[in-house]
């Protein structure tokens, strides 16, 4: 057998217009998810997010308090202390609302490993910048197109701020067409954070909806035309509905036959009108980050400083991999192999010069992705590998 490094898929995009609120960059095939994802290594998933602030006017650079209270915003929902059986769930739905334990934190980090706030602030002369696209890509990721730089999609939730008056206030991309220049998010400055002035989505739950889509969920109906119930949201609990509704319907609402799960955060209502993640959808925001974004198994939003473990390197020799300091230095480290669903797989240390992880060493391990933690104190560095049979 011999490693291989990880190579990311770049995956077709196609755009689905949804309602004035939302619309995702979406996928057409996909298989059911059901409620049996493996026990995750941590009991709460990190997210370090960044805001690409992109404005034309002073309007639309947001304060750091906005983007701050959206963080607050984020967590009471993603990761209570307790989860809150709000009553304004109908009985029937209350039993299945879920906490997701997903936490969020602005990035200590940029991606050369400098210390950061998590927010960047870019001047645009381009109106309506978060609007605009060229093919498949989106202005405002794009610094050559008068937008920010995306930081590296595989370790960071990119949110990119921008105005957004001739579409839908925000999109997201679906984990299985994220690319390394087409990730995250994008939603119009008012939506951010506690925003009293921008009623009815004034609670910051636009982009806890966007986030949603960015982990993999649907809306409860993907359908334009009542009475269609075949546009399932590939989430078990969650009753097939054929409309999307708007504004803040009164209970009961039915739909192909049954009640509908209006106040779903995946819905389109307004925010005080939204209460709950189920179950079913916790499992597959779980399972979706195991799949396609697994650096966040392994991040913390309490790390400190990793400039140490930044000197690093491993590369392939035959059957073997080597991990060494670029420098050539002595380094120490305690190290720890995952598989994709977290599971600790085999732990080692180093006291020298190079480490070498020689391949019949390696005993019963199957073909696949695997994630090499090296840490020291407080500081950690994640590799990603394949493992292939040859």
């Amino acid at each position: 057998m011999k490693y291989e490094l990880f190579v990311g898929l770049l995956f077709l995009l196609s755009q689905n217009n949804f309602a004035q609120r939302c619309t995702t960059v979406s996928s057409t095939v996909e298989s059911k998810i059901y409620s049996n994802t493996p026990n995750l290594r941590h009991g709460s998933i990190s997210i370090p997010i960044v805001f690409h602030i992109v404005y034309n006017d002073e309007d639309q650079n947001i304060s750091d308090n906005r983007i701050l209270s959206q963080i607050e915003v984020l967590n009471s929902i993603f990761d209570p202390v307790q989860l809150k059986l709000d009553e304004s769930i109908p009985e029937e739905f209350r039993y299945l609302a879920e906490n997701p334990k997903i936490h969020f934190c602005l990035a200590s980090y940029d991606p050369l490993g400098n210390s950061t706030t998590g927010i960047v602030r870019k001047k645009t002369n381009i109106s309506n910048i978060a609007c605009k696209k060229q093919g498949t890509r989106q202005y405002i990721m794009d610094e050559k197109l008068g937008g920010s730089k995306i930081w590296d999609p595989q370790q960071y939730l990119n949110i990119f701020v921008g105005q957004r008056d001739d579409c839908p206030f925000a999109e997201a991309v679906f984990p299985e067409l994220a690319t390394d220049t087409n990730d995250g998010i994008i939603v119009d400055p008012r939506f951010v954070g506690i925003n009293h002035k921008n009623f009815p989505y004034h609670r910051g739950y636009t982009i806890v909806h966007e986030v949603g889509h960015y982990l993999g969920l649907h809306h409860l109906t993907e359908s334009k035309t009542e009475g269609d119930c075949t546009k399932d949201d590939m989430v078990d609990d969650t009753p097939l509905q054929s409309v999307n509704y708007f504004d803040c319907p009164s209970y009961p609402q039915i739909s192909c036959e049954r009640s509908s799960m209006f106040m779903n955060y995946m819905s389109l209502v307004d925010d005080d009108c939204m209460a709950l993640f189920t179950k079913g959808q916790v499992s597959r925001m779980q399972n979706q980050i195991g799949v396609y974004r697994p650096y966040f198994l392994f991040y913390s939003c309490d790390k400190t400083d990793a400039s140490y473990l930044d000197q690093l390197i491993i590369k392939a020799e035959n059957n073997y991999w080597i991990i060494a300091d670029k420098f050539d230095r002595e380094w120490f480290a305690n190290m720890s192999l995952f598989n994709m669903q977290g599971q600790l797989v085999w732990e080692g240390a180093n006291e020298g010069h190079v480490f070498k992880f020689v391949a019949n060493e390696l005993h019963n391990f199957t073909a696949g992705i695997y994630f090499l933690e090296v840490r020291w104190k407080s500081e950690r560095k994640i590799f990603k590998i394949a493992l292939t049979n040859y």
